[in-house]
């Protein structure tokens, strides 16, 4: 009886043990497990591993290896009115591609065409600045492939100045990688002169617009001039009364003195 009662007590507390023992360990793997994850986050956050860098220098110097030479054709000089829209077209073609000058000509029909050399045989980011004020719109796609050797993509912006002058447009060709936005090589810039010429309307409104506004800061200053002008005679005019009185009092005070009031 007694064995059998120290038998279920040792059993009890073997089961306890063991029980106790699989939390501990539980818990201990799953802290195990958060301390990896936070490990592996902190390092995400601090930047990639060299074994990360490395393979993506590895496979960008990979993918640089399909690039083939292309070339820009753009007009080197556009023209147009205030206020009136142009659209500035830039194509990129593949080394082999045959309708490419043919193209550039269409779409600036009024410059000759001029060329810059490009890299292609990936999906090709265009875009557009322009120190000119006003509006840009892109009218085509922002990425297009030139992949093959025989491909060509354009380009068009439309643009819009509001103001006269001499400016300049700036288009950029980003090579990227894959399907991604990293670019694979250099960007490619290419300058154009950009001139807007002041038509009579427009100069007529802006001569408008600068007559009115100089008409109302002059009929403000004339405003506060008068108001300041006024002020100070108004100060003077007071002033001068207030003496005048003071010395027709004391006048009057002296000749009662001299010559007594005569009684009736």
């Amino acid at each position: 009886m007694k064995e059998r009662f120290l038998n279920g007590v040792f059993s009890s507390q073997i089961s306890h043990l063991a029980r106790t023992c699989l939390v501990r360990t539980v818990i201990a793997l799953s802290t195990l497990v958060l301390i990896i994850s936070c490990t592996s986050a902190c390092g995400s956050a601090e930047g990639p591993s060299e074994a990360t860098q490395q393979w993506f220098q590895t496979t960008t110097a990979a993918n640089q290896t399909y690039l083939i030479d292309g070339y820009i054709i753009y007009s080197p000089h556009v023209s147009t009115d205030v206020d009136t829209s142009i659209n500035f077209s830039v194509t990129v073609c593949s080394k082999s591609a045959s309708n490419c000058h043919l193209r550039a000509q269409y779409d600036t029909p009024a410059a000759p065409p001029a060329s810059a050399a490009t890299h292609v045989g990936a999906r090709i980011k265009a875009h557009l600045t322009t120190d000119a004020p006003g509006r840009v719109t892109l009218a085509s796609t922002e990425v297009q492939p030139v992949i093959g050797s025989a491909d060509d993509a354009t380009w068009t912006w439309q643009l819009t100045p509001s103001a006269s002058g001499s400016f300049t447009i700036t288009a950029t060709f980003t090579a990227l990688r894959a399907d991604t936005p990293e670019p694979l090589t250099a960007d490619t810039k290419i300058d154009a002169k950009f001139a807007v010429a002041a038509t009579i309307g427009h100069s007529i409104a802006s001569a408008w617009s600068f007559l009115t506004s100089s008409v109302t800061v002059l009929v403000a200053g004339i405003g506060a001039l008068g108001l300041s002008a006024g002020s100070v005679w108004t100060y003077f005019h007071k002033r001068a009364k207030r003496v005048s009185s003071t010395i027709e009092g004391r006048r009057r005070t002296r000749a009662g003195i001299r010559r007594p009031r005569q009684k009736p």
